[in-house]
């Protein structure tokens, strides 16, 4: 058996393209769902005054954390440079500003491109 034609691999993708959203679709009300169970033993828990409901030898805990909620970029920034505190970021670059740097032919030192593929499968229209 030789490789496989364009239109064998096409289909395929197509093929998997569809189980995958279908798959996605079972997903998101899988998680729907279970966002709703969470919410009722949120509830429960906090009727009950714990952070902890067991059952059925089963345990359920909840645990808090406290985490960043940006509500002033302006202060955020003269902040971060005023003590040089750069590690508060994140390291990634936004790759539109990158682009649009570049584009205007500002490269910026220590990044280097690569190019990254994608294949995506339609249905031919009827223009083509």
């Amino acid at each position: 058996m030789g490789r496989p034609n364009a239109g064998q691999l096409i289909r395929a993708l197509s093929e998997l393209d569809d189980r995958l959203a279908k798959l996605n679709g079972e997903i998101r009300t899988l998680k729907l769902e279970r966002d709703a169970v969470v919410e009722q033993l949120e509830l429960l828990m906090d009727e009950q005054g714990t952070t902890m409901l067991a059952a059925d030898g089963l345990v359920c805990e909840r645990k808090e954390d406290d985490v960043p909620q940006l509500t002033d970029w302006a202060a955020l920034e003269q902040y971060v440079l005023r003590h040089k505190r750069l590690d508060l970021f994140q390291r990634r670059i936004s790759a539109p500003a990158w682009r649009e740097l570049v584009a205007s032919g500002r490269p910026v030192p220590g990044i280097t491109p690569y190019t990254v593929r994608k294949l995506s499968v339609r249905k031919k229209g009827k223009l083509e």
